[in-house]
């Protein structure tokens, strides 16, 4: 059997919806050769990852959105309310900006802090259409 050939994904956005998944992010700027290497890489295909929280934050949920806070952000920027130029298309930094945004001021209406960390490299490219 032949192996399977494609072309590799150029643009990818990683989801960290976890309790202290900014730890996550915080490695990722580390700062060894092969993290630049790595670093630089992404800088030239694209390369997103959003955590839930930062490193000492927990990842609240609430029955009300039957999802985390995180997720619930997520899924309404993708159904069309991060579109911020109109357009239908849901653009990588159109959408991570909103679930961070929209994260924490959920968080604060529970009385509770919750900081997604944002790591963003590479150029826009689209997500999602509505």
């Amino acid at each position: 059997m032949a192996p399977v050939v494609g072309n590799p994904a150029l643009k990818r956005i990683l989801l960290l919806d976890s309790c202290q998944s900014g730890t996550m992010i915080l490695a990722l700027r580390g700062g060894g050769s092969e993290e630049r290497a790595v670093d630089a890489l992404n800088k030239t295909t694209g390369a997103y990852v959003i955590s839930a929280a930062n490193e000492e934050q927990g990842a609240g949920e609430a029955a009300e959105f039957k999802h985390g806070f995180f997720t619930f952000a997520f899924l309404e920027g993708l159904a069309g309310k991060a579109d911020t130029n109109g357009n239908h298309i849901i653009e990588a930094l159109e959408l991570l900006p909103y679930v961070s945004s929209q994260v924490k001021a959920i968080a604060g209406k529970y009385g509770k802090e919750q900081q997604p960390l944002v790591s963003m490299n590479g150029g826009d490219f689209p997500v999602a259409a509505y």
